[in-house]
């Protein structure tokens, strides 16, 4: 029976191959037209169990272990770049430093280079306008190799007027 959407609320559960879960959610998936996995709990214990979610979603292009550790490790210098603009005040020595890094170990061939030169002249000039460090962040993930399949978001990203805490010690 062919499906157009599949949405899979609490897909954590689907980790595991050796699960009727996960063979149900493999015949459920290659049977439909685009597929959705949600979860609000950290979905790995071990990387093997991402890997899994990510064959489920998208088997051709995670068919391979080793590849997949590559792409994870090149999400790693994204995330230090991403992680040393967040600082106050942002590190741009140490991101331009992770996403060289990240340009000479990984080669993504689907970020043009100009879109690289950008980004790298912009953490040369090292602004100190938030607005624009957040939009050089933004433009860092899209050079993470799995950024187009998956999509975190913290609570606070989420619901933005939600009531905060503020201790009074």
């Amino acid at each position: 029976i062919p499906i157009d959407v599949l949405i899979v609320d609490k897909a954590h559960r689907l980790r595991n191959p050796e699960t009727l879960q996960h063979k149900v959610g493999t015949v459920l998936t290659r049977s439909a037209t685009a597929v959705v996995f949600l979860t609000a709990t950290p979905v790995q214990n071990k990387l093997e169990d991402l890997w899994n979610l990510l064959k489920l979603l998208s088997p051709d292009e995670f068919s391979e272990w080793p590849l997949f550790q590559d792409q994870v490790k090149g999400n790693r210098l994204i995330l230090a770049a991403q992680t040393a603009l967040a600082n106050h005040p942002p590190d741009y020595g140490d991101a331009k430093e992770a996403v060289e890094s990240f340009i000479r170990q990984h080669a993504p061939e689907r970020a043009g280079r100009q879109f690289l030169a950008t980004i790298l002249e912009r953490l040369a000039d090292a602004s100190s306008d938030r607005r624009e460090c957040l939009e050089l962040q933004a433009d860092i993930s899209r050079l993470s190799p799995t950024s187009h399949i998956i999509s975190r978001t913290r609570k606070n990203e989420a619901l933005p007027n939600r009531p905060k805490r503020d201790p009074h010690w």
